[in-house]
Order: structure tokens, then C-alpha cells, then sequence
């Protein structure tokens, strides 16, 4: 018996048994195949005598098992066995896990494999858009990296794709905007108000934000002092 592999069928071949007599002849074949690592049957079929049989729709980079038994009017006879493994396909996509702010101009890029790697994963493409496409391309020994000159506050797509000796495979895509929280405040003063005894004036200069952010709002918070107990406020 022969079982040639593609990524999602195997090709069987095999030669009939003899036949017991003349008045017996082989009219049927059943075909049954199982995954080798488990030894579970996965599809069966029974059909007339033939030397031939596809099996379609399999899993990529599976061992399977194919057995065929020969039928006269007597019954099946014995099984003969052989094996092999689906070709290689392009993988699955890779499982974008996180998207790091680790300046205001860069992010850092994690990823798992592909639940369904379809084969050997060889290595990894990652492409972003900051003005123009940029690309980088690792090996299969990487599950991160870090994107640098990008623009705060600006929306970015993020893809990531997983090779295997058959090409890349399907993109896995996320979005950012990049928000950046802007530095401390500089220049800041607190000044007694006139004839008001109760208040104060407080002054600063507002931070420069990053990229294409923003500042939108303060938080002022403030702390006294009163018999030895101490407040704060915001």
C-alpha cells in the first residue's frame, strides 16, 4: 500500500489480494483511517473494488493511519496498514497578546503562534503603517517587538503573520491610538490671595505633550495640615 500526502488529502494506493476461487472474487474494499498519535478512527468508507482512494478534507501536517480490508461474498478479510503525514499549508494566524506603550514614540508587539501552525513555523512578519508601510521580518525563535518612530496619539495598525515553508499565513491585526499620559506640570506656584484668607492662587505651565496629543484636562490636588492631622484633596 501507498499513501501520498498532500495538505489536506492523502492519495491510497494499493494491490488487491488474490482471490480465494474463481466463484469468490474481491467486489468491495473498506477504507478506514486515524490519527496516529491517538489511534482514533476519523473517517470510514466502504466502496467497489478498486486500487485507488482520496481522502479529502484532513488537517495539515497530521499522521494519519489508512487501513484497507478486502471483501468476497465470504466477508472482509484483514486490514493492511500503512501511514503518512499531510503535506505542510500556510498557518493559521499568530495571537496578537498585547500592545505595550514603552516611550511616547514606541510600542512593544506580543504575540503566541498560531493555534494552527499548518507545520513548522519558520518565522514571523510584522507591518505597521506610519506614514509609509514598514516591515520587519524575524525568525521563529521571536514572540515580540519593539516599533520605534511612531507618533503618539495617532492611530495605528498593528499585523502580525506566521511562515511556514508554504508562504505566510493570515494576518492577526490590532489597533492603537498610541495615548501617551504627558510629564509633570513645570513652573508650579501657589500665591496667598488678597483679602481672602481662605484661598490661594495656584499657577504652572503646561507640559509639552507627545506626538499628536493634547493636553484636555488638569488634576489639581492639594494637602494642609490642621492640629497635627494631615488632608488632601482633589
Amino acid at each position: 500500500m501507498m499513501v501520498e500526502d498532500e495538505s489536506d488529502h492523502l492519495h491510497v494506493t494499493w494491490i488487491q489480494p488474490m482471490s480465494p476461487g474463481p466463484t469468490c472474487p474481491i467486489t468491495n474494499n473498506s477504507i478506514r483511517w486515524s490519527l496516529v498519535n491517538t489511534g482514533d478512527t476519523v473517517g470510514t468508507d466502504e466502496i467497489i473494488a478498486s486500487s485507488e482512494y482520496f481522502i479529502p478534507g484532513l488537517e495539515a501536517y497530521t499522521a494519519y493511519a489508512v487501513h484497507i480490508a478486502s471483501k468476497t461474498d465470504g466477508g472482509f478479510g484483514q486490514e493492511g496498514s500503512a501511514s503518512n503525514t499531510t503535506d505542510q499549508d500556510i498557518p493559521g494566524s499568530p495571537i496578537i497578546d498585547s500592545l505595550e506603550v514603552v516611550t511616547p514614540s514606541s510600542l512593544l508587539v506580543k504575540w503566541l503562534p498560531p493555534p494552527q501552525p499548518n507545520g513548522v513555523i519558520t518565522g514571523y512578519k510584522i507591518e505597521w503603517m506610519c506614514e509609509n508601510q514598514n516591515t520587519a521580518h524575524l525568525d521563529n525563535n521571536h514572540n515580540r517587538y519593539e516599533i520605534t518612530n511612531l507618533t503618539a496619539c495617532v492611530f495605528h495598525e498593528i499585523t502580525v503573520m506566521a511562515e511556514t515553508i508554504k508562504g505566510f499565513g493570515e494576518r492577526s491585526a490590532k489597533n492603537t491610538t498610541m495615548s501617551v499620559a504627558p510629564e509633570a506640570p513645570e513652573n508650579v506656584s501657589a500665591f496667598k490671595v488678597s483679602n481672602i484668607p481662605d484661598q490661594i492662587k495656584v499657577t504652572w505651565t503646561q507640559p509639552k505633550p507627545s506626538g499628536n496629543c493634547t493636553i484636555t484636562a488638569n488634576k489639581v490636588k492639594w494637602t494642609w495640615q490642621t492640629k497635627g492631622n494631615m488632608k488632601t484633596k482633589q
